[in-house]
């Protein structure tokens, strides 16, 4: 049954502008840009965490319990709310789940027509009582990226039920499809991958940043999450055996001891995480990009959204053999090992100035716009 006048919900994994925040905030912003009423509802967290900024940053008590709803750029946000910590007991879960869907259905009760979009499934002991009209699972990532190993038994459960409840279930991948339909083979699963920001194509000139000006060239260049996530051993091999070259790593540093490990190497550059609108400048100096993803459950179903980005500016992207790259073959560099990925390195540098067009047509094929007109023909 169609919806009419719907407004669309992403119950979420992160805060609202997160600087990974990925496919959901730019669905919501296409969507939002052709008069659809959209939300961002951000995850909570462990009051743990409030009381430590609630004294770190004398917010204010009021504001610390009582987070208001917001609007930003014309999408309703959803501030995060303080639960209860220890989340693996049945007891805090069942105490989170009344506290939370009260505190929800009070904060979504003046909206209509509400469609839900799940990115992990942790929300769904919540999102049944919430008044939604349809529900729709947007399988972003293996479970285990969104807890602790402690929990992914539990988080299972949740996806099992998740995907029961679900209208249709997008998967960002093959892999996670396929993941998907083992679960639940008569579930209609649609693919949907990231896509890019049209509005990168629109750049006419991008300056050099300065705090990359005096580094030597050739760069590989990388743009993303600093992490264990990455193949860190990968870089520092390339980085010593490539030594004419300068790696530069732009993006968030986030897992303990990763810069000191980066660093003790001299043709290794971290400038730290910068704002979205300026990364075209950064990835315009690379001369070839790197996605030097590890070969595990979180690198094998991932679908860089950096491949967009990269190719959105014409760059070569050389990859790890992570499954997605393996039909992508034709238009990326894989390197199979250590030593495949830095010839690889070597082929696409010597070949960069081939297949420009190429790259930003593949780009354009894979546009964030063209992702909206096909979720937008599944939901309503």
């Amino acid at each position: 049954m169609k919806i009419k006048n719907p407004t669309v919900l992403f119950f979420t994994s992160i805060s609202f502008k997160h600087p990974l925040s990925g496919s959901p905030e730019a669905l919501l912003r296409i969507l939002s840009g052709r008069g659809i009423k959209t939300g961002f509802v951000e995850i909570p967290s462990s009051c743990i965490g409030f009381l430590k900024n609630l004294f770190l940053q004398r917010q204010n008590i009021w504001k610390f319990l009582f987070p208001k709803v917001k609007i930003i750029e014309n999408i309703i946000v959803v501030p995060s709310l303080p639960i209860l910590p220890f989340g693996r007991l049945r007891l805090v879960r069942n105490i989170n789940k009344i506290v939370l869907g009260l505190w929800l259905r009070n904060a979504l009760a003046s909206l209509e027509n509400k469609i839900a979009i799940i990115i992990t499934p942790w929300w769904y002991p919540v999102i049944k009582y919430l008044g939604i009209k349809k529900i729709y699972y947007d399988c972003l990532d293996d479970i285990s990226v969104f807890c602790v190993p402690g929990e992914v038994r539990l988080y299972r459960e949740l996806e099992r039920e998740l995907i029961g409840l679900s209208e249709t279930v997008f998967a960002i991948t093959p892999t996670l499809k396929a993941h998907i339909l083992d679960i639940n083979s008569k579930k209609k699963t649609v693919l949907l991958p990231n896509g890019v920001d049209t509005n990168w194509f629109k750049i006419n000139t991008l300056p050099v940043p300065e705090d990359i000006r005096q580094i030597k060239k050739p760069i590989a260049g990388y743009i993303g999450g600093i992490s264990s996530r990455v193949d860190l051993e990968l870089i520092t091999y390339c980085a010593r055996r490539l030594k004419n070259w300068s790696f530069v790593l732009v993006g968030p540093v986030t897992s303990p001891g990763v810069e000191k490990i980066l660093l003790d190497i001299p043709n290794i550059y971290l400038p730290g995480l910068k704002p979205y609108k300026y990364i075209p400048y950064y990835i315009n100096v690379f001369d070839i990009c790197l996605i030097p993803f590890k070969l595990d459950e979180w690198g094998n179903y991932s679908d860089p959204l950096k491949l967009y980005e990269y190719f959105s500016i014409g760059k070569p992207v050389v990859s790890t053999n992570i499954s997605v790259m393996k039909e992508l073959d034709r238009v990326v560099y894989v390197g199979k090992d250590k030593d495949g990925f830095i010839e690889k390195i070597k082929q696409a540098y010597a070949e960069k100035n081939i297949g420009i067009e190429t790259r930003i047509n593949f780009a354009k094929d894979n546009s964030w716009d063209k992702r909206v007109n096909k979720l937008l023909t599944y939901l309503y």
